[in-house]
């Protein structure tokens, strides 16, 4: 492979042995590292599904309850979420907006 004057690789001293470069290669070391981390507190998408279990949970709650509606009620009840949601940005806005 032929280096490009002033690349990454050209600067270096040429190693020898796979387990050289092993040691001086920087992400190697960095990689127990963070595995202990992540035993220790989980990746991202463990601790994003931790913290969402609970929300989860309540929706799944509500399922059975909205399974029973009819068309017509599933309707009325958007529209109801939807003026809620407009009550409570109108409401917050307010309280951010100076007087």
């Amino acid at each position: 492979m032929k280096e490009k004057p002033g690349s990454y690789f050209s600067s270096q001293r040429k190693v020898s042995s796979a387990s050289e470069r092993r040691i001086r290669h920087p992400v190697h070391g960095n990689e127990a590292v963070m595995s202990v981390i992540q035993k220790v507190f989980g990746t991202h998408s463990e601790r994003e599904i931790k913290r969402i279990a609970g929300l989860v949970d309540k929706i799944e709650s509500l399922r059975p309850g909205m399974m029973e509606l009819s068309d017509e009620q599933l309707r009325d009840k958007t529209k109801e979420y939807r003026k809620r949601k407009a009550r409570r940005w109108t409401v917050c806005c307010r309280r951010l907006m100076p007087r």
